[in-house]
């Protein structure tokens, strides 16, 4: 969203364009999958053989944690030279994300709670296996 000149930034280009959103299946049942099954190998103190995790993964079959499981949601990309932005208060579920621009640089400006759930539980599961 900036016009470059010899390798130099020069002035902001696209002021129109408010922000881009982005429609997207987030693979929730596969990540939640992916934790359990660490989860289980941090209980055994060794890695799931591939009979022990393909059991494993056909008995979560139609549950919170079966692969198959995907959630539509929106991630928007904020253009911070936009003449008008827009409004937070937009794309604000459980699943959606948003990024943007503070103190100049480019962060998550909001995650919904099951985005944090999801994290958090991947968190934890990845200090589990640091152990």
């Amino acid at each position: 969203m900036i016009r470059y000149a010899v390798d130099e930034p020069i002035e902001a280009q696209n002021t129109t364009i408010s922000a881009i959103i982005v429609l997207q299946h987030l693979p929730l049942g596969g990540r939640r999958l992916s934790a359990a099954a660490k989860r289980r190998e941090a209980e055994l103190g060794r890695q799931l053989t591939i009979d022990e995790f393909w059991n494993f993964m056909a008995s979560l079959r139609g549950s919170e944690l079966d692969p198959g499981l995907r959630q539509l949601r929106v991630v928007v990309h904020d253009n911070p030279y936009a003449r008008h932005q827009l409004s937070e208060q937009m794309f604000r579920g459980p699943f959606d994300e948003r990024y943007g621009t503070r103190d100049e640089m480019i962060v998550r400006l909001y995650a919904g709670e099951e985005v944090l759930k999801l994290e958090a539980d991947e968190e934890e599961v990845s200090n589990l296996a640091a152990k």
